[in-house]
């Protein structure tokens, strides 16, 4: 994630604005679970994913969209054949997706990023919470377990969307321990 959130920081200080797509709930089968991120540039540039196929590219269209005109929207997406609203891909399952435009410059929001990539080399588990309302997102921070002000349930080991808020596990405090050797590690 690390990496990730490093692409837009440097997007947004060169002055390109970015649109940060984020799939905020999943039911059914989909091809990524709800968390999942991918940042759109201008001139159709991206990093990270939030599954790939005909949901992705229906949402690179549309974050290409909302980036010419700096909006924000909320999105559902069917996967199942037959459908009105579907893609038409088989997966059987559904998404909600967040777009979110950052504008360039916006030191408040490099400012929420930065934290989140330096959470990232840390030992604190560290949540992305926006506020949504009306499909606009209203309110982005970083927030840990030790922050107030976080209404309650939505600091989960998963994402959370719920009540008009949005809140994506960024980083898990702990260790991973290695054994083994090799390819069997």
């Amino acid at each position: 994630m690390r990496e990730f959130f490093r692409e837009i920081v440097h997007a947004l200080e060169e002055g390109r604005p970015v649109e940060l797509v984020s799939i905020a709930a999943s039911d059914g089968s989909t091809p990524r679970g709800a968390g999942a991120m991918m940042a759109v540039f201008p001139g159709g540039g991206i990093t990270g994913t939030i599954g790939g196929g005909n949901v992705e590219f229906e949402c690179q269209r549309l974050a290409a969209e909302l980036l010419e005109r700096g909006g924000d929207a909320l999105r559902q997406f069917r996967f199942t054949l037959g459908d009105a609203a579907s893609l038409g891909m088989v997966c059987g399952g559904g998404v909600t997706v967040q777009f979110q435009y950052l504008p360039a410059g916006e030191q408040r929001i490099i400012a929420v990023l930065r934290d989140l990539i330096e959470a990232d080399g840390g030992n604190r588990d560290t949540w992305l919470l926006r506020r949504i309302e009306g499909g606009r997102v209203v309110e982005t921070r970083t927030v840990d377990r030790t922050s107030e002000d976080v209404p309650a349930g939505l600091l989960e080991n998963g994402p959370v969307y719920r009540d008009g808020w949005l809140a994506l596990p960024v980083v898990r405090a702990g260790k991973v321990y290695i054994f083994g050797g090799g390819h069997v590690s």
